[in-house]
Parts: structure tokens; C-alpha cells; sequence
């Protein structure tokens, strides 16, 4: 048959766009004859299909809905009757035009799913709709069809939540390949063994359907490169712009289909992509344990299109770091676009999210990959290819205009429980703990946080109410079946089946849900993120450097250096708790150590070390005066400074800027105190004077110079840095004097606005 959608058609999408050019909109007497024409049984089915498809362009989207929940069960046999029909043509002959008719029914088949939600939630043809729904998720299908596959099967699956089977959520777990077998209550299972299961012929006397390609792959199909990453790119980009697809009654169940899908994606894929993965990650009672020293992983390094990449051998990376880009897009600034239709045959599946860089696009489309890699351990490496990483490092994400309101919706969703905001922190924490070649990925979580800490504050910073109880039990990424089937309905019906309600299917459910009525109160405080910030964001120093690789050494440089200028914003402009202030000193000494470590005998100073020396040092002595000024600082911190910085001795670096330090001190010092400026001492005059005297008499005595040296400790170091000094250390065992603390208290509140900045 002749295709309505027109020649080169990739996909539903562009299918609707092109209904216009072919039928005009009509009135109300051609309404009414088409849906006569559509519902008549005397018809065949492909010529009810024609009425129909000209019936929906003419109507309005207000009149789409109640129109197939009146006609929902013959507007299915068009559709079923004319798939069949066509399933058959397509395996013996496969041309173009039966092709594009595929994409017309797809789409008839996407308005049922979207406009019947009520109907397949209680499993409304569930098995039909699951054959089809195989055949085009069959792995022998050409990638677009599985690309096809998976957007509808998570229409379907975001319709049925839970009322579905253990079979779907079993098919949801296996979409992307790569991963290790998923365990179900017959053993483990892939994609295909649950689309075409093994028979057992001694016992079987009926057997299924046997489910095969509907367009298998063509000779030369360009397939992604890492098929894992491309699939899972799909899977969490599907999972967004649907996310609002379904048009249910009760509008408040707009938002439950992405969440339900979102906690099976986190039961099934998390464990592999975040092994270290952990619930300790807590804002409201934060962990604030400093991590230690990890060891840098092995990389290899290849040469791809005349510049080198640089690979790790650690499991998922790749799909690792997809994700964590995918979940930063919602928290960075965006901006909007209109995309322009693609009409060129095999065109883009996903939308389009780009990143602008200095006026430029990158186009982060995956479908721009060549070919699935042989080697399947190279499937799960870290591929770094750095110029293009540095040209990503923007804080703008872009994003079709039409996709906007469903990005602010997950957003809002992301941040709408306490259990959601941990999740978002802990994945933020994977990301600081990123090897140097995904560096680039941690830096767009530093520009998140950034974001957050300096600009605009999201709603769990703001100060909690002290009249609101804290519950006792902060976790609600666990929860009970019982409690799932008792809150988490997602059509306003009570389930009125068991079907499928095995004890995998119980357990699934029960481990992946969120209970969206429990903990609410979401306000943390800003204290709380930033000590949370402080202590993750330590693992970015933490990772031994890679000296032997310029390229990666300086993405971990200059990642550090981004993470020490919030610190440093923070210490001279945001007022912290005392608390957050012993965290902030806890973590600079504890990376100053671990980065400035004293060399071993014959061996030279690493250059990671060299190039953090002066900004180091400069940061832990200013917060140290800045936290003095706010809060009082323990005895044990004071010698815990002692003993660092008396290690570190050996470093230039240390030394310029303590000496510099002091110098700015003694300079406010004794401004506040005496009133005298020390760029403009009374004694330099007479100074001055005496020396064109001695000037006049032939010379300058060498005791004279001297005492005119000695006369200002600041001085010295400003003007003579040759003439050393014995320094003073003012013992902590002053605290506590009345007379002393009478006096530090008005200097403090004299010299607050005036001290050293970084």
C-alpha cells in the first residue's frame, strides 16, 4: 500500500508533522463520515485505517481522548488487524513504502498507549500488546526498530507501573545490553530468552508464537560503538520526554509514570554502574568522615583520528558517566531551542541535547557512532578523547523548547523528597570519584554545586523550620509491598487482580518504590550542603595524579582549582557555623598533607603538587585566620596545623605565604590597634632625612641600617626578605584569659571586614 507518511520518514514524530500536506483539516459533516467510515465493520481494515488516520488529523486534541475511550476496542482491531497484515509483507518482501506504513501504524499504536492509560493499567489486551511489544524490542531487528521498541515499551510500562508483570520488569532490567543476566524466579534471563523462551517439547502440546525480526538488520547498518552506553543513553532520554506522555483522567498521576520507571532503573542498573554506590549519603544527618588516598587506575592510551585517548579497564565507566551527565542536565542552566524537522531517511531517534560552547554546537547525539566494538571488555572502558571533553566545559546545557516543561517537571521531581535529594548528592559524590580521563564530568558537578552555593540556592538549602519534627527514619528508598500496594496507585483504582503478583515480582516492586507522602520536609539549611560539599568534594585531590600523562595531570589540576575557588568564595563571603568551619579546616589539612607529602630521599616534587603549592597554601592559612574571627578553634586543630605545615618546611611555597600572611597581619594590626599605617611610618621620614645627612657625610653605617631594619617585623619582609627574623608562636593556651579574650574580641569586631583575603 501506498505509505501516508510520505517518503523518507524516520519516525512517528515527523509521521504526525507531514498529516497536514496530506489531508486538510475538514468539517464537522467529513468528521462525522470518517468516523463512520472507520467504524464500519463492513470495511477492511486497511481502508478503516485510512478513514481513521484522517479522522485524528481532524480532530482537535480535546476530542482525541474521549473518542478512542469510546471506540477503544475497535480503533485496537484496526490497529492489530493492519500490524498483522503488514508483519506478513514485511518478511516476505520488505520494501521502502512497507516500511514507512510500519512507521503510520507505530504511531496508531503510540495514540492507544498514550490515550488509554486507565484501560492498560488493568491489563487491557496485556498479552497482545506484550507480543507486539517483543517483536519490536527483538534484538535481530535493525537499531531503529529496538530504538522504536523501547520508547513504546516504556509508554506501556509507565501505564501499567504496578499492575505489570514480573516479565515486563524483567524486560525493563535487560533493554540495555552489556550487563550481567538478571536473576528471575526461573534463573537468569536476558532479552532473549524473554522474548523467545526455550521450549520443552516433552511437556508442551500448544505452543506460543514464535517471535522473529520485523526488519532485521540491513547489510552495512552503521551501529553505535558502544552499544551499552547508546542503549542506556536512549533508555534515560526516553524515560524523560515521555515522562508526561500519558494522558490520564487524574491529572495527579502525571508525574508517577517516570518515578515508578526511574526506581526500576535504579533497582536494575544502579548496582552496576555505581558499585560503591551507598545509602549513607545522608544531608539531613550528613556523614562527614574525610575519605583517604586512592591509588590512580591504569590507563592505556590509543591513537583515534590523530589525537590520544585514554582508556580505563574498570566496568561501565563509559555508561557510568553517561549517567551522571544525564542527571546534571537538569540542575545546570539551560537554554531552549526550536529544532527543525529532519526529514532525511534514518534520521535522529533521540532528541536532540546539545551543548553550546562559546557560541559553538556540539551535538551529543549518540546515534553519531560507527560500529560495536569486538572487543567486548572495550565496550565497558573509559573512552577519554580530551580536546572534545575541553570543549564540553560549559555550565549551559541545551534543549528542544518542546521538551521543556517535562524537564522542569523530573527536575522538580528530582528535588521533591528527602530520598531523591540524597540520591542526587550521592551520584554527585561517584562523580568526584571519577579517574582523571572523566575528569570533565566532575567539573560540571563542581559548576552544579557552584551553582547552588553562590547563585542560586535550590529549596533544600533553605533553613529548616525548627517548629517541624525531623522523622526518625530518613530512608524511603526501601519500603514494605504492603505499602506499595496500599500508596502507590497511579490511576485512582484499587487493584483488583493479583495477576503477576509473584514473589520476585513482590520484592522488585517493594525494594525500587518511593513513597512520595513520606518525608517532605525536604529544607536541609545551607550548612548542611556545605559540609556535604566539603567532605566529597576532598576525592578530587584524593586520586594519586597521573605525572606521566601532561594531559590528564592538567584536567586534574584544573578541576582541583575549581573546587579550591568555591572554597575560597566560601571562607571570605558566606558566614558558616562552627561546624562547617572545623569540616572546612579538617579537609584543607587533610588534602594539604595527602598533596604537599614531604619526598622521599632522592626524589624530586611531583609536578601535581607544584602546580596546587601556592593556591594550597594560601587557602588553609586565610580559612584558618577567617575561622578564628568566626568561631572558636579547639587546641587539637591548632596542633593538628602545627604538625602539617611543620612537615612541610621544605616547600618555597609554604613559606612565601605565610610570610605574606603575616605581613597583611601585622599590617591590619597595627592599623587598628595604634592607628599607624604601615606604608607610612612617622620613623621612615626621620629615616630618610638621616640618610642624606649621612648621604652628605660620605656613607652609611652599617649598625645604623641595622636597627632601621629591625624597627618593623612587617617590613622586613616586605622590603628586606634577605634579613631573617625569628618567628613567634602565640601558644593557644591563652584561650580562655579574661584579659586576653577581652582584647582578641575587639579586635575581632574592628578587623572582621579587614582581613587578609586569598
Amino acid at each position: 500500500p501506498q505509505s501516508w507518511s510520505g517518503a523518507g520518514c524516520g519516525e512517528p514524530e515527523r509521521c504526525r508533522a507531514r498529516w497536514p500536506k496530506m489531508f486538510s483539516r475538514r468539517g464537522h459533516a467529513d468528521v462525522k463520515k470518517s468516523a463512520q467510515k472507520a467504524l464500519d465493520p463492513r470495511r477492511d481494515v486497511l481502508t478503516r485505517l485510512k478513514h481513521l488516520r484522517a479522522l485524528m488529523d481532524a480532530m482537535d486534541g480535546s476530542e482525541m481522548k474521549p473518542f478512542f475511550e469510546a471506540n477503544y476496542s475497535q480503533i485496537y482491531f484496526i490497529f492489530y488487524e493492519n500490524f498483522v497484515t503488514l508483519e506478513t509483507s514485511l518478511k516476505q518482501k520488505g520494501n521502502k513504502s512497507q516500511r514507512e506504513e510500519l512507521d503510520s501504524i507505530l504511531f496508531l499504536f503510540e495514540r492507544i498507549l498514550q490515550l488509554l492509560p486507565e484501560r492498560i493499567f488493568f491489563r487491557w489486551h496485556f498479552h497482545s500488546i506484550g507480543s507486539i511489544l517483543k517483536k519490536l524490542l527483538h534484538t535481530g531487528n535493525c537499531l531503529k526498530i529496538r530504538c522504536e521498541g523501547i520508547r513504546l515499551f516504556l509508554l506501556w510500562l509507565q501505564a501499567l507501573q504496578t499492575n505489570c508483570a514480573e516479565e515486563q520488569l524483567l524486560i525493563f532490567a535487560c533493554l540495555v545490553p552489556g550487563f550481567p543476566a538478571v536473576m528471575s524466579s526461573n534463573g537468569p534471563c536476558t532479552l532473549d530468552t524473554l522474548i523467545s523462551p526455550p521450549l520443552n517439547l516433552s511437556y508442551a502440546k500448544v505452543y506460543p508464537e514464535e517471535i522473529t525480526p520485523l526488519l532485521p538488520h540491513a547489510t552495512g547498518e552503521k551501529i553505535a560503538e558502544d552499544s551499552t552506553c547508546y542503549f542506556l543513553k536512549i533508555l534515560l532520554k526516553y524515560m524523560v520526554i515521555q515522562a508526561a506522555s500519558l494522558e490520564w483522567k487524574n491529572k495527579e498521576n502525571r508525574d508517577t509514570g517516570f518515578k515508578f520507571l526511574f526506581a526500576l532503573f535504579r533497582q536494575y542498573y544502579l548496582p552496576h554502574l555505581f558499585p560503591s554506590f551507598t545509602k549513607l549519603t545522608n544531608l539531613y544527618k550528613p556523614v562527614l568522615d574525610i575519605p583517604g588516598l586512592r591509588p590512580k587506575p591504569a590507563y592505556i592510551s590509543t591513537v583515534c583520528n590523530n589525537e590520544n585517548v585514554y582508556t580505563t579497564k574498570i566496568p561501565y565507566m563509559a555508561a557510568r558517566v553517561a549517567f551522571i551527565k544525564w542527571l546534571v542536565n537538569f540542575f545546570l542552566e539551560k537554554k531552549y531551542f526550536t529544532a527543525t524537522q529532519n526529514t532525511k531517511n534514518g534520521g535522529e531517534v533521540l532528541p536532540r541535547i546539545i551543548q553550546t560552547v562559546g557560541g559553538t554546537v556540539q551535538d551529543k547525539n549518540p546515534e553519531t557512532q560507527n560500529s560495536i566494538p569486538s572487543d567486548p571488555e572495550k565496550g565497558h572502558s573509559n573512552h577519554s578523547l580530551l580536546p572534545e571533553r575541553r570543549l564540553s566545559d560549559s555550565s549551559f546545557c541545551s534543549i528542544e523548547e518542546q521538551h521543556r516543561a517535562v524537564y522542569e517537571m523530573v527536575q522538580q521531581v528530582l528535588l521533591s523528597t528527602r530520598g531523591y535529594i540524597n540520591f542526587v548528592n550521592e551520584v554527585f559524590r561517584q562523580a568526584f570519584l571519577l579517574p582523571s580521563s572523566e575528569i570533565s564530568s566532575t567539573e560540571k558537578v563542581v559548576k552544579v554545586y557552584r551553582k547552588w552555593i553562590l547563585q542560586e540556592k535550590p529549596v533544600f538549602m533553605e533553613e529548616p523550620d525548627t517548629k517541624e519534627t525531623v522523622p526518625e527514619d530518613d530512608s524511603i528508598l526501601d519500603c514494605s509491598a504492603a505499602e506499595t500496594d496500599g500508596k502507590h496507585h497511579t490511576s485512582g483504582h484499587k487493584r483488583s487482580s493479583s495477576w503477576g503478583r509473584t514473589h520476585s515480582f513482590s520484592s522488585a516492586v517493594s525494594r525500587g518504590c518511593i513513597l512520595e507522602d513520606e518525608n517532605k520536609n525536604i529544607k536541609a539549611g545551607v550548612q548542611a550542603t556545605l559540609q556535604v560539599f566539603l567532605t566529597n568534594s576532598a576525592n578530587v585531590f584524593l586520586l594519586e595524579p597521573c605525572t606521566e600523562i601532561p594531559a590528564l595531570l592538567k584536567e586534574q589540576v584544573d578541576a582541583c582549582r575549581a573546587v579550591l575557588g568555591i572554597f575560597r568564595r566560601m571562607i571570605m563571603e558566606l558566614p558558616m557555623n562552627k561546624k562547617t568551619w572545623e569540616q572546612m579546616l579538617q579537609v584543607l589539612l587533610r588534602i594539604t598533607e595527602a598533596v604537599m607529602h614531604k619526598p622521599k630521599d632522592g626524589q624530586i616534587k611531583d609536578l601535581f603538587a607544584q602546580n596546587l603549592a601556592g593556591l594550597l597554601f594560601r587557602t588553609l592559612i586565610v580559612a584558618w585566620i577567617r575561622a578564628n574571627l568566626s568561631v572558636y578553634i579547639s587546641r587539637e586543630l591548632w596542633d593538628e596545623l602545627l604538625r602539617v605545615l611543620s612537615s612541610l618546611t621544605d616547600w618555597e611555597e609554604l613559606i612565601t605565604e605565610w610570610a605574606n600572611i603575616m605581613d597583611s597581619l601585622t599590617s591590619v594590626l597595627a592599623r587598628t590597634v595604634y592607628g599607624v599605617e604601615m606604608t607610612n611610618l612617622p620613623l621612615d621620614k626621620l629615616s630618610e632625612q638621616k640618610e642624606k645627612i649621612q648621604r652628605g657625610k660620605g656613607g652609611v653605617l652599617e649598625l645604623q641600617k641595622t636597627v632601621t631594619v629591625g624597627r618593623s617585623f612587617s617590613l622586613s619582609w616586605r622590603n628586606h626578605p634577605e634579613v631573617v627574623e625569628p618567628m613567634r608562636f602565640r601558644s593557644a593556651t591563652t584561650s580562655g584569659v579574661p584579659g586576653v579574650e577581652k582584647a582578641r574580641n575587639v579586635v575581632r569586631q574592628r578587623t572582621t571586614g579587614e582581613a587578609p583575603g586569598i
